[in-house]
């Protein structure tokens, strides 16, 4: 039997405005919209220009997370550019 993963709608797309979108790749933006990579309200750094912490939320065999607060990410996947993101809090 499997969880619900407990992820704060303020993380996922559609519960935010951006400041910054992903622009690097069709692929980051689709992953972000399909709920695959998420955005924390966690910004690395203080300056207004900083940008938010993306991280991944990867699960076991049973479908429990395999680290309780996910996989932080710092470059695209899919092309490899690192990720700048800001969200509007």
């Amino acid at each position: 039997m499997t969880s619900a993963i407990r992820i704060s709608s303020d993380h996922v797309e559609g519960g935010f405005k951006w400041v910054k979108k992903p622009d690097c790749c069709q692929q980051l933006k689709n992953a972000f919209e399909e709920r695959f990579i998420f955005v924390a309200s966690m910004v690395d750094g203080e300056e207004p220009n900083d940008y938010n912490l993306v991280y991944i939320m990867p699960l076991d065999d049973t479908g429990e997370p395999v680290r309780k607060k996910g996989i932080a990410i710092s470059h695209c996947p899919w092309c490899g550019t690192g990720i700048s993101v800001r969200k509007k809090i």
